[in-house]
């Protein structure tokens, strides 16, 4: 599952990072220390989300997520939010009517783009509790999050399930196997001859 679940964050990170590297102005390089302050801060960017989510503080969610153009949040292959501003309101909204869900993110990687630019990834579980009922979901979460005025927040966001691997195939036994056509050989026939 675990080399599944690499794959699947490689397969959905690949097309951000397309983006940003088919941009007409290049980035400049990072130095050393831009890109340790970058991860650093993205780390604390991501533990600070992680327990507004938790806490349903929607009004410590709105300023993370991007307010402009450009924003979007899809879940399972779709769309679900194209405003900064829809994406906290839900989870508030799931706050307020008892089931929070918990999220934890596992074997995170943060690739700085650039000073203020950074694609992050993780496996992450979700936990939704409500009454006695509890789902528990894992998979892929990536995205990618710009500093904008010296607060960090989402731009993208990507959560994936990854789809269970089928089953190896297993051949048929040999006693069901289709026996091969038998051809008959071709007796030509005798020549008449003329008259």
């Amino acid at each position: 599952m675990k080399s599944h679940i690499h794959r699947l964050r490689i397969v959905l990170a690949a097309p951000l990072l397309a983006i940003v590297a088919a941009c007409p102005a290049a980035a400049p390089e990072l130095a050393p220390h831009d890109m340790t302050v970058t991860i650093s801060e993205s780390n604390a960017f991501l533990d600070s989300w992680l327990a507004a989510r938790e806490a349903g503080d929607g009004a410590a969610l709105t300023p993370m997520y991007y307010a402009k153009t450009g924003f979007i949040w899809v879940e399972e292959g779709r769309t679900k939010h194209a405003a900064g501003g829809e994406a906290a309101a839900a989870l508030d909204f799931a706050s307020t009517g008892g089931y929070t869900p918990k999220l934890s993110f596992g074997d995170r990687e943060i690739t700085p783009l650039a000073p203020n630019i950074a694609a992050v990834s993780a496996d992450y579980t979700q936990t939704f509790k409500l009454g006695g009922l509890q789902v528990e979901t894992d998979g892929v979460f990536t995205g990618v999050i710009v500093n904008e005025e010296g607060q960090w927040k989402f731009v993208h966001g990507h959560f994936s399930t990854p789809m269970t691997e089928a089953p190896p195939a297993v051949p048929a036994p040999a006693s069901e196997a289709v026996p091969a056509p038998v051809t008959e050989p071709v007796t030509p026939e005798p020549a008449v001859p003329p008259n």
